[in-house]
């Protein structure tokens, strides 16, 4: 996403920790439905557009 929040701003949207968002962009954890939720609403997209990922 080219929004250009920091990891902190995302976890404070998220309601979840900094290392969280982390280890979401590392592929180490995924994010519950909660903070897909939230996400989605913030970032103003499906919670389908959040989980696929383009393919090519």
């Amino acid at each position: 996403m080219n929004h250009h929040c920091t990891q902190e701003e995302i976890a404070a949207v998220a309601g979840v920790s900094r290392q969280t968002v982390s280890n979401w962009e590392t592929d180490r954890s995924l994010p519950d439905i909660i903070s897909l939720l939230r996400l989605s609403e913030y970032y103003g997209i499906s919670v389908d557009a959040l989980i696929r990922k383009e393919k090519g």
